[in-house]
């Protein structure tokens, strides 16, 4: 798995990798032929049934 980078303001894209990691319970990033695969599990709270 892909380790975020430290910030660097010269740096162009990538910056959401942070963001995503920190909200995420699981990420998996594989790498692809042309690219790569991100997968990212979010809990989402089910307000409806909390009323």
């Amino acid at each position: 798995m892909a380790a975020a980078r430290a910030a660097d303001l010269d740096r162009i894209g990538q910056h959401c990798l942070e963001i995503v990691k920190a909200i995420t319970e699981a990420l998996s990033i594989e790498q692809e032929p042309v690219g790569k695969r991100i997968t990212a599990r979010i809990t989402l709270l089910d307000t409806a049934s909390h009323s």
